[in-house]
């Protein structure tokens, strides 16, 4: 849910007032009450989080990762990819044709087998 604010101007019965809407998607609002107290909460389902989430399981390609989050941009799929590579938490398993596929890194040495 998110908080809209409009500040009208003009002539008439809905001039110079300050509306609040509460929405839930784009074509969702309700008029409520000017809010006393505004709590912003931190955005928890970021873009490398749902990235990191979708390639848990094995590696794919940044469409493929497009076709599991597709609200997400494209671009805003570069940045997250490549903000992930520099921490180290996203690398590329195979580099064919078929293009870059990202994954999880690889654990360097498997329990039991030292």
């Amino acid at each position: 849910m998110r908080l809209v604010t409009l500040n009208s101007k003009g002539r008439g019965d809905f001039a110079n007032r300050k509306w609040h809407f509460l929405s839930s998607g784009s074509l969702d609002y309700t008029v409520v009450e000017p809010p006393t107290r505004i709590e912003h909460q931190p955005y928890r389902d970021s873009a490398e989080e749902k990235i990191l989430e979708v390639v848990r399981d094995e590696p794919l390609t940044s469409r493929q990762i497009l076709g599991f989050i597709p609200y997400l941009a494209s671009g805003t799929l570069r940045n997250a990819i490549t903000s992930l590579r520099r921490k180290g938490q996203l690398v590329i398993h195979s580099d064919q044709r078929r293009g870059r596929r990202y994954g999880r890194p690889k654990s360097l040495c498997v329990l039991g087998n030292e």
